[in-house]
């Protein structure tokens, strides 16, 4: 992985593999020459290029992070770079925090006839996890 803070003229790099590779290349031109090997000899299926950028806590919170009883959990609710490998974790912290209001909410989940109010228990429930 390579990371740095995007620049306005990183707009023209495009999704194709080799815009990818040229960009990697120029990131890394005053690294030792292993590291710029590394790169050229990279399969180019292995090239992305993914944006990432602040998003300030009031911007999130006027972002749908669920309607209904459908919300977005793990990498997708918590935003984080790919090398840390903690989208799978996060998901797993954020099923228990939301089956913990799940439980408190005292909905029978063995019921499968479920009214409104049940249905607007687990729409509460969403919102408040979220």
């Amino acid at each position: 992985f390579i990371t740095k803070k995007s620049q306005p003229e990183d707009a023209h790099v495009s999704h194709d593999s080799e815009s990818v590779r040229r960009a990697a290349l120029e990131a890394v031109r005053d690294f030792p020459e292993p590291v710029g090997e590394l790169i050229k000899s990279s399969d180019k299926l292995n090239m992305a290029d993914l944006r990432f950028r602040w998003l300030w806590p009031w911007e999130w919170d006027r972002k749908a992070k669920g309607k209904g009883s459908v919300t977005v959990v793990g990498d997708a609710l918590h935003p984080m770079t790919p090398d840390l490998g903690q989208g799978a974790c996060s998901a797993l912290e954020d099923a228990v925090v939301l089956a913990r209001c799940l439980s408190a909410s005292n909905i029978n989940m063995e019921d499968i006839n479920w009214g409104e109010e049940e249905e607007r228990k687990i729409e509460e429930c969403f919102k408040k996890y979220a």
